[in-house]
């Protein structure tokens, strides 16, 4: 198991993309290390995401996921990318999100989340509370390849994570 999702991100995103939406980018930028797309575009609900991200050098945005649809037109970006994100809304927020997204890719959709309840921290408060605890089954009715990686999650609330590859039929 590699120990980083990184890594793991970097094999399977295609080398000759032009454009990639992080959804939920953070604070860290850590899309800007897993592809040399010439377009790479943040977006955050947290203004300190939004900011923090920007101080790397990132496009970025002040948005909430659920209005992406607003936001972006078909075929937008070729990956659109959600790392640790789509725990933070509702299963029906999030299935929505995910089918909205579907348009905006052009090429694929990579989704990262923990298994379970992993990840739980009782002391997060508003956007970064789970609100969902994805379970493999619910991200496969979504139409994702789905890879379990497990003990990936350490430290307070450690546990099992799981991506998920949508690709767009051609």
């Amino acid at each position: 198991m590699p120990d980083n999702i990184d890594d793991i991100l970097r094999d399977l995103i295609p080398k000759d993309i032009d454009s990639l939406l992080d959804v939920g980018c953070g604070s860290r930028a850590k899309a800007l290390g897993i592809t040399d797309a010439p377009t790479i575009v943040g977006i955050d609900v947290d203004p300190r995401g939004v900011e923090g991200s920007r101080r790397f050098g990132m496009a970025t945005e002040l948005m909430d996921m659920r209005e992406i649809g607003n936001h972006y037109v078909r075929n937008s970006f070729d990956v659109v990318l959600f790392r640790d994100s789509l725990e933070h809304v509702s299963k029906a927020e999030s299935d929505v999100v995910v089918e909205t997204a579907k348009g905006i890719a052009a090429r694929m959709i990579l989704a990262f989340v923990p298994v379970g309840a992993t990840g739980d921290n009782p002391k997060d408060e508003g956007p970064h509370k789970h609100k969902h605890h994805w379970q493999p089954a619910e991200l496969e009715a979504l139409g994702f390849e789905v890879t379990v990686y497990a003990g990936y999650h350490r430290g307070a609330s450690p546990g099992d994570a799981m991506l998920g590859v949508w690709r767009k039929e051609a």
